[in-house]
């Protein structure tokens, strides 16, 4: 049976709006990004400490690759990392936790930060082990 012709244009005007949804969220994300950048810095400087040390310590960095956590043991090897604004979902299937991207076709991260799926049309698609 052919699909009735307002169902289809009400699905593309969802996918137009969920685009636009996704576009002004990474915009605040980035903003938040450089809000919190700038707090910690101007908090730094009226206490006195160093602020590459109050962000490894403060502040949950993730990379596009992989999700990285502030740990007490590896301060040196995060003190070069800013905190990028880009916030990782967390969805829990199975009682597993996984983390993804909420944009086209994002990446789905298990706990030891592996890619296990994708993030594709507003749904987690998990690899097949």
């Amino acid at each position: 049976m052919k699909e009735l012709k307002y169902c289809k244009k009400i699905k593309q005007e969802v996918g137009t709006f969920s685009e636009l949804i996704d576009s002004y969220c990474l915009k605040m994300n980035q903003e938040f990004a450089k809000r919190m950048n700038q707090l910690v810095e101007d908090i730094a400087a009226g206490e006195n400490l160093d602020p590459k040390m109050l962000k490894s310590k403060y502040i949950k960095s993730q990379s596009s690759k992989s999700i990285s956590t502030i740990s007490e043991e590896t301060p040196e090897e995060l003190n070069s990392e800013e905190f990028n604004g880009e916030l990782l979902e967390v969805i829990k299937i199975n009682n597993i936790t996984y983390y993804y991207e909420k944009k086209a076709l994002g990446n789905v991260y298990n706990n030891s930060s592996k890619i296990v799926g994708v993030y594709k049309d507003n749904k987690v698609i998990l690899n097949e082990e």
